[in-house]
Protein backbone atom coordinates (compact mmCIF):
# COMPACT_ATOMS: atom_id res chain seq x y z
CA UNK A 1 0.00 0.00 0.00
CA UNK A 2 1.14 3.40 -0.93
CA UNK A 3 0.99 6.44 1.15
CA UNK A 4 0.40 9.78 -0.68
CA UNK A 5 2.32 12.89 0.92
CA UNK A 6 -1.31 14.22 2.11
CA UNK A 7 -1.85 10.84 4.52
CA UNK A 8 2.45 11.29 5.47
CA UNK A 9 1.10 14.80 7.05
CA UNK A 10 -2.08 13.73 8.30
CA UNK A 11 -0.25 11.40 10.24
CA UNK A 12 2.82 13.18 11.19
CA UNK A 13 0.42 16.35 12.71
CA UNK A 14 -2.10 13.54 14.02
CA UNK A 15 1.19 12.24 16.00
CA UNK A 16 2.45 15.07 16.85
CA UNK A 17 -1.56 15.95 19.06
CA UNK A 18 -1.44 12.44 20.61
CA UNK A 19 2.13 13.23 21.64
CA UNK A 20 1.23 16.48 22.62
CA UNK A 21 -1.79 15.40 24.62
CA UNK A 22 0.37 12.63 26.35
CA UNK A 23 3.22 14.87 27.28
CA UNK A 24 0.22 17.31 29.26
CA UNK A 25 1.03 20.35 26.61
CA UNK A 26 -1.19 22.85 26.51
CA UNK A 27 -0.62 25.12 23.69
CA UNK A 28 1.76 24.97 21.11
CA UNK A 29 2.14 26.44 17.45
CA UNK A 30 2.89 24.70 14.56
CA UNK A 31 4.43 25.71 10.84
CA UNK A 32 3.33 24.68 7.52
CA UNK A 33 4.35 21.42 7.94
CA UNK A 34 4.87 19.82 4.02
CA UNK A 35 5.48 22.90 2.76
CA UNK A 36 9.22 22.32 2.07
CA UNK A 37 9.65 18.86 1.56
CA UNK A 38 6.37 17.78 -0.44
CA UNK A 39 6.08 21.95 -2.35
CA UNK A 40 2.39 21.91 -0.61
CA UNK A 41 0.94 25.23 -1.00
CA UNK A 42 0.95 26.83 2.71
CA UNK A 43 -3.30 26.72 2.42
CA UNK A 44 -2.88 23.35 1.08
CA UNK A 45 -0.67 22.99 4.24
CA UNK A 46 -3.05 24.48 6.65
CA UNK A 47 -6.45 22.94 5.45
CA UNK A 48 -4.87 19.41 6.25
CA UNK A 49 -3.68 20.51 9.33
CA UNK A 50 -7.12 22.04 10.38
CA UNK A 51 -8.64 19.08 9.45
CA UNK A 52 -6.79 16.90 11.51
CA UNK A 53 -7.58 19.34 14.36
CA UNK A 54 -11.13 19.01 14.12
CA UNK A 55 -11.10 15.32 13.89
CA UNK A 56 -9.35 14.72 16.73
CA UNK A 57 -11.59 17.41 18.79
CA UNK A 58 -14.58 15.46 18.11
Amino acid sequence: MTITPEKYLDLAVAQTLRVAKETGIKSMTMPAVGTDVFKFPPEWSAEIIINVLVLIAI
